[in-house]
């Protein structure tokens, strides 16, 4: 998916090697896969900083709103810059259109520390 700069199924479908299986027979099984799939954030945030080069990184904090529908998006989201890229690691849908609040981005940046410090002493 880094490679690709994309997340889109038949992308990657095209993308993986399988020997004797057609382009369509990999995105269906890319589908399967993903049809009920439930990751833990605790997990991936724990999963995506072990993998991080050492040294120290930015996070960084952004809100986006977009419509879907007549639906408003509204996602508070904490992300990792690494090199060029910023892979996500907790977000928050918020109840509500316009700017986040301070206590918003508190509750977030917690949870990520929480997560982040688990197994771990500070000193």
């Amino acid at each position: 998916m880094l490679t690709l700069g994309t997340v889109r199924l038949p992308r990657l479908a095209a993308y993986l090697e399988s020997k004797g299986t057609s382009e369509a027979h990999r995105y269906r099984r890319l589908q399967r896969f993903f049809v009920g799939l439930e990751l833990d954030l605790k997990w991936v945030v724990t999963f995506v900083m072990a993998c991080l080069p050492e040294g120290k990184h930015w996070l960084i904090l952004d809100r986006t709103n977009w419509k879907w529908g007549k639906t408003d998006l509204n996602i508070l989201m904490v992300a990792v810059l690494v090199g060029p890229l910023a892979i996500p690691l907790l977000w928050e849908v918020l109840p509500h259109g316009g700017s986040s609040s301070q206590k918003d981005r508190q509750d977030l940046l917690e949870r990520l520390f929480d997560i982040a410090t688990v197994g771990r002493t500070v000193s």
